[in-house]
């Protein structure tokens, strides 16, 4: 039966859905960075841009279920995450929109932060062992690659805006802890995953913390990235992914005559030179 689920697992079907999701999380998170990292300059509106956040956010959590339900044939994982994500969303939208008041907010607002930096982590886990456990091909591996890449970023900005909302003035003593401090936690966690300057001299000690352990996970996933695609392919670790996966090995696919053995003649025996 487990051989049978892997099967299906890591089918041509299953790799096809998995490739169309990455490339539809990718699109989403390349929109919720352009919303959240340039529409602070562009509209100078905080009820916009905190609108155009909540469908972003929106659009994000359902692609990301829709990912998770590809990576494990135990369909309580991607159901659990389903149902925190609607919790996630309508709290949102309820308590920011009709009931919302300033003391209560942060707090509501940082449990609901919590909770999508913990599916994130969620995902980020089932990926990275899709990632080196799957099929090794590398058309497939590139949209996985950018897409779990990124989803790190944004988890950590989460993260960091998370520690923002209990502690203010971690990203700074002029930084607000609301929509506007999350788009600051994502240029701090980006800058600081592709190795460029965050320019934020004022952050707090546990946040550089943050920073620093983020920077080694990002080095750490590209290290192995690349080890697992350019791992040399070694016929025996192929048989033995094909019986992990439920294919057939390479003695089950050949004809019944090349699965024989060659009987050894003894020496002296007749036929022998």
């Amino acid at each position: 039966m487990i051989r049978q689920a892997l099967s299906k697992l890591y089918s041509p079907e299953s790799q096809e859905e998995k490739r169309k999701d990455y490339r539809n999380v990718v699109a989403a998170q390349a929109i919720l960075l352009v919303i959240s990292l340039l529409t602070d300059d562009w509209l100078n509106n905080t009820a916009l841009t905190f609108f155009l956040f909540q469908v972003c956010c929106i659009v994000y959590l359902g692609l990301i279920w829709d990912l998770s339900r590809n990576f494990t044939f135990k369909k309580w994982l991607p159901a659990t995450l389903g149902v925190l994500s609607i919790l996630v969303v309508a709290t949102s939208l309820i308590y920011n929109y009709v009931f919302w008041e300033p003391v209560g907010g942060v707090a509501v607002n940082c449990v609901l932060h919590g909770i999508t930096v913990g599916i994130q982590a969620v995902v980020i886990a089932l990926g990275l062992r899709d990632l080196v456990h799957g099929p090794r091909n590398a058309a497939d591996k590139l949209w996985a690659a950018a897409g779990l890449y990124i989803m790190l970023g944004i988890a950590f900005g989460e993260l960091i805006h998370f520690v923002h909302l209990m502690r203010p003035e971690t990203l700074g003593p002029k930084i607000p802890a609301n929509v506007i401090g999350f788009h600051e936690a994502l240029y701090v966690s980006f800058a600081t995953l592709t190795g460029g300057d965050n320019a934020l001299s004022g952050i707090s000690h546990f946040c550089r913390n943050l920073l620093a352990m983020e920077s080694l996970l990002a080095q750490l996933y590209v290290v192995m990235l690349i080890s697992r695609l350019l791992a040399s392919d070694d016929p025996g670790e192929d048989e033995n992914e094909a019986v992990s996966t439920g294919g057939p090995t390479a003695l089950e696919g050949a004809p019944a005559d090349a699965q024989r053995p060659e009987p050894i003649e003894a020496p002296g025996s007749p036929g022998s030179l």
